[in-house]
């Protein structure tokens, strides 16, 4: 019998807008194992302004990684604004990137 190696890779980001109008907003999450795009998530929200402070959102996104290369492998989570609608400022405050291995 063959074995398999998986990877479960559980991902998070804090994102937090400020806009002074309602409008939508997108941000790509790119995985990367050892700098190579495995899966690009694009994560579109609409904004709407609130009395006070910052929208902020917890995205989470897990994903399988099948049969990676023998070895040690880096992974990576990428944000990048994709659809800024009027936001003024879009801030990544955080980021985290959980790995757990399956031998098949």
């Amino acid at each position: 019998m063959l074995d398999r190696t998986q990877v479960s890779l559980d991902s998070m980001a804090q994102i937090a807008v400020d806009a002074a109008t309602s409008s939508p907003f997108g941000v790509l999450y790119n995985i990367l194992r050892n700098g190579d795009l495995i899966a690009t998530i694009n994560d579109e929200m609409d904004y709407v302004v609130a009395n006070e402070g910052r929208h902020t959102n917890f995205p989470n996104f897990p994903i399988l990684d099948n049969n990676p290369s023998a070895g040690i492998n880096t992974y990576d989570l990428v944000c990048i604004l994709s659809l800024s609608g009027g936001a003024n400022v879009t801030y990544v405050a955080s980021r985290s990137l959980k790995a757990t291995v399956f031998e098949c």
